[in-house]
């Protein structure tokens, strides 16, 4: 999709740091209550009876990590032990057929609030979509499938997924994978799909924090032409218009074509490239001023940093906490 914004270095870091924290060692989010290693043992010594061996691990392991999710509002620990022993899949045929319902059902889900998510942004990502209204850029932050987590611990369908197809740490998969087959793999990616319980709140807090995140970059531009070198010179044309990061970015590599020219210290240099340079480290530092920012009236001198035509107060301190606050 070619569009106003392309995600940023910091919010993809933002995103992974998050997904890092997502697994049942870490998730101190949401008070829980769990089952007692009593009832989980009872749990496994009754299916192990049921099941045959080669699926004896599995069915341990998802005991367990079911266990640690099952909150007072599942039911009593009673509960929990008779939902494991009907809906623990106790053959491969059965296995094979809760499998493929699953897969059917969150590839429907996943499309579906896929193309929600498409739509709602496109006022506020795509170009040719005209100027986004308050309301296009309140629903950029609307995240269609919040609820759903919740929603499927609610109705267990989410428990009979830990069940079966219990999750796998990465250094498990790095042990492990290699004598997996692809449906193998497949089961352990729907493992990864609940590792932990984060309330629809916190989801929901959580997309607008990164909307706002990512609609400050979409309306982040540099007016090139109307950057200057220290002796007053433009080096870029007139009307070129450059989204922060990625957008200069891809100036600098297209630069690399650019003949070299001899600065006043006899260094060869890429004196666009050099420039560009000098942009990204105002803005990274946050000594960008104001004034330029997605403005074609004042000239920017980006070495010292000196603005012709308005004042040159710096941006305030806020990139970052964008971050911070996702």
């Amino acid at each position: 999709m070619k569009g106003r914004t392309i995600i940023s270095f910091e919010i993809v870091v933002a995103i992974c740091m998050i997904l890092m924290s997502c697994t049942p060692k870490c998730d101190n989010h949401t008070p829980r209550k769990g089952v007692s290693e009593r009832i989980i043992s009872e749990t496994i010594d009754s299916l192990k009876s049921l099941c045959p061996e080669p699926m004896l691990s599995v069915m341990e392991r998802g005991v367990k990590q079911a266990g640690t999710l099952w909150q007072a509002d599942n039911g009593s620990e009673d509960d929990f032990k008779a939902f494991a022993i009907e809906h623990f899949a106790q053959s491969e045929e059965k296995r094979t057929e809760l499998f493929e319902s699953l897969s059917r059902m969150f590839e429907q889900l996943n499309q579906s609030a896929d193309m929600l998510t498409v739509e709602l942004l496109k006022p506020t990502q795509l170009t040719n979509a005209g100027e986004p209204t308050a309301i296009d850029w309140i629903m950029s932050g609307y995240n269609a499938s919040a609820h759903l987590t919740d929603d499927l611990f609610s109705n267990k369908v989410a428990f009979i997924c830990i069940l079966n197809f219990p999750f796998y740490s990465l250094e498990e998969k790095n042990r492990l994978g290699a004598d997996w087959s692809r449906r193998q793999w497949a089961e352990a990616r729907l493992g990864d799909i609940f590792t932990s319980r984060i309330p629809a709140s916190a989801q929901t807090a959580l997309s607008e924090a990164l909307a706002e995140a990512e609609n400050y970059i979409a309306d982040y531009n540099i007016c090139m032409d109307r950057l200057r070198t220290e002796d007053g010179r433009q080096l870029f044309p007139d009307g070129m218009l450059l989204l922060s990061h990625w957008n200069l970015r891809d100036e600098l590599k297209a630069d690399y074509s650019e003949p070299l020219t001899t600065n006043s210290e006899g260094r060869k240099i890429n004196e666009k490239q050099e420039m560009i340079y000098e942009v990204m480290q105002r803005i990274i530092r946050q000594q960008i001023p104001q004034a330029v920012i997605n403005n074609s009236e004042p000239l920017w001198y980006p070495v010292s940093n000196r603005v012709e035509g308005a004042t040159d107060t710096r941006e305030n301190d806020i990139r970052y906490q964008k971050i911070l606050s996702a």
